[in-house]
């Protein structure tokens, strides 16, 4: 095993004066401006017509539907206050409802 000595002179006539270092500059803080830039300009709005076309009304046919009857509603004033509605089919009579009494202070509620 190999030895080492190390000097070491515990007398030491120099000093050294450390000063504090100082990483900032003297200047005035910053100052922040706000600058507002307006809104930029809207889109010009523009009106078009548009026109749609009429719907066509197609009508299929079965074998197995029954025929479609015109049918009309009529409606009776009576001297009591009371309309009422007849719905008047062709040449069947409708099964449940005959006729409907409507007063005006009855909401009416169609179907």
């Amino acid at each position: 095993m190999h030895q080492q000595s190390l000097n070491i002179d515990f007398c030491d006539t120099t000093t050294t004066t450390q000063t504090p270092e100082n990483h900032f500059i003297d200047a005035a803080p910053a100052t922040i401006t706000d600058n507002f830039l307006p809104p930029p300009p809207l889109a010009p709005i523009t009106a078009t017509n548009t026109t749609c076309p009429t719907p066509v009304i197609s009508v299929a046919t079965s074998d197995y539907l029954p025929l479609a009857n015109p049918s009309t509603t009529t409606a009776c004033s009576s001297g009591d206050g009371v309309t009422r509605v007849y719905m008047i089919t062709g040449g069947r009579t409708p099964p449940a409802i005959p006729q409907h009494d409507i007063s005006p202070h009855q909401p009416l509620h169609l179907i």
